[in-house]
């Protein structure tokens, strides 16, 4: 699925974006636009620096710690944002997605596959909706997992779900020795479906995927699952065994998802995730289960 096949009409001055971000995801995105005769990329500026002139649309794509300021700076402009989700819940996020237009989405609907299972059970596919289970899975050694795996995932599900989360646990482990690095939520919701969701450093390191990447969503109606990482050639010669990824870039799919979310914005439910997100981070803390606010 790409960024055309998704592409809705967008509301007059949306067509013109600019990027605020820097790495590889945002020069996949940027691409993405150019690509595209039907938008233009107005700019493409580093967190903190002024936007570009005439842009309709600002995709944050900064690290977690610079979205709120970036979000503050875009809607104190007057423009809408589709930004990668929050990762923090107190005042100044949650006064962020407040005031303006703001949507978040989550850098996983880039996956071709994960956007058809989004899309199919948004149809109804499932009939009525009992679970969805997720899991991100990377080797040990990688840093801040919370933010780059939980988050992202936790936000595909939430959405996924289509219902308000009204309670959530979380356990933390030690997988290999030493620090805890591997979470597990579950979360239930108010009339929709139980949400299970893991994700760490939970691969030994000798796998020869660097990560594994799984979404399975259960109904009255059936089963659907979405494997996106599985695109892969495996190696195996005196040095071991090792995978190399072939699927396409993340920036069409999420391109497309980003202007299908903005032109949809639910404030109720962009908060709602902060709710969640609440929910998981008192959990873990305390031990037993929170109730989301």
């Amino acid at each position: 699925m790409s960024a055309p096949e998704q592409l809705q009409p967008l509301e007059p001055g949306m067509e013109r974006i600019a990027i605020v971000g820097r790495g590889d995801f945002a020069d996949e995105v940027a691409r993405a636009v150019q690509a595209l005769a039907e938008l233009t990329l107005a700019g493409r500026v580093d967190p903190g620096a002024p936007l570009p002139d005439g842009a309709g649309l600002v995709l944050c794509l900064a690290e977690p710690e610079e979205r709120v300021a970036v979000i503050q700076q875009a809607t104190g402009a007057g423009l809408p944002v589709a930004t990668l989700p929050l990762t923090e819940t107190g005042d100044a996020p949650r006064g962020a997605l407040g005031a303006g237009r703001v949507a978040q989405v989550s850098a996983l609907r880039g996956y071709a596959a994960l956007e058809t299972l989004r899309a199919e059970v948004a149809g109804g596919a499932l009939g009525r909706p009992y679970g969805v289970f997720a899991s991100h899975r990377v080797r040990p050694g990688q840093q801040g997992l919370f933010a780059s795996l939980g988050v992202p995932l936790l936000h595909y599900v939430y959405a996924l779900a289509g219902a308000p989360v009204s309670l959530a646990q979380t356990t933390r482990a030690a997988i290999h020795g030493g620090e805890p690095d591997a979470w597990f939520v579950i979360a239930q919701t108010s009339g929709g479906p139980l949400l299970t969701v893991e994700f760490g450093a939970i691969l030994p390191a000798e796998s020869p995927a660097p990560q594994e990447l799984l979404v399975e969503a259960t109904g009255s109606e059936g089963v659907l699952r979405g494997e996106p990482l599985r695109q892969s050639v495996v190696v195996s010669n005196q040095k071991g065994t090792s995978a190399r990824p072939w699927w396409s870039a993340l920036g069409p799919g999420f391109l497309g998802a980003a202007l299908g979310a903005i032109q949809a914005h639910d404030p109720a439910r962009e908060q709602g995730f902060l709710d969640f997100l609440g929910a998981v981070y008192r959990a873990v803390e305390a031990g037993q289960p929170a109730a989301v606010a």
